[in-house]
């Protein structure tokens, strides 16, 4: 009896899993094949916080949500951010290369904090994969904020001191 439930729960898991549960990769590529997005275990600003590892579809809806905030006019972002003009709002996100940090935030809501270099500034992060960037200045080079995949929104972006 023991054999037959331990078949029957492995049989039901394996029903319930589908190709939407696969983890994503580590590092993503984009279509020209260069590394666009690294996924950290771990982010110094938000030590208690509880990583998790996101999935193939969850990066996806980052990137979809993400791209779709960044459609905004300048306009619309200065307000919706408080940005300070519209000369500080972000570049497209195809000028970037972004760091994802996925947490699971206090009110256990899945979110992915990202941080953003400018392909321009890249050259001073060669190891931008590997180490989380940490800057003071540069200006939308610069971008960061949240992802919010539980809501399905984007919750805080910003850009950093101008140069």
């Amino acid at each position: 009896m023991k054999a037959f439930y331990i078949i029957f729960c492995t049989f039901l898991y394996s029903s319930c899993k589908s190709s939407d549960d696969k983890f994503s990769e580590p590092l993503i590529k984009d279509s020209k094949g260069e590394v666009c997005i690294s996924i950290f275990e771990n982010f110094r600003m938000r030590e208690h916080e509880t990583y998790f590892h996101p999935t193939e579809n969850e990066i996806q809806l980052a990137e979809i949500l993400l791209k779709k905030e960044l459609r905004k006019t300048k306009s619309q972002l200065v307000k919706d951010y408080h940005f300070f003009c519209e000369t500080e709002t972000p570049l497209s996100l195809r000028e970037y290369k972004r760091q994802y940090y996925p947490i699971v935030s206090k009110n256990k809501q899945k979110t992915i904090y990202f941080i953003g270099v400018c392909r321009e500034l890249l050259y001073l992060y060669p190891k931008w994969t590997e180490k989380q960037i940490q800057t003071a200045g540069g200006g939308n080079c610069f971008f960061r904020g949240e992802i919010n995949l539980s809501l399905k929104k984007v919750t805080s972006l910003s850009v950093n001191a101008p140069i």
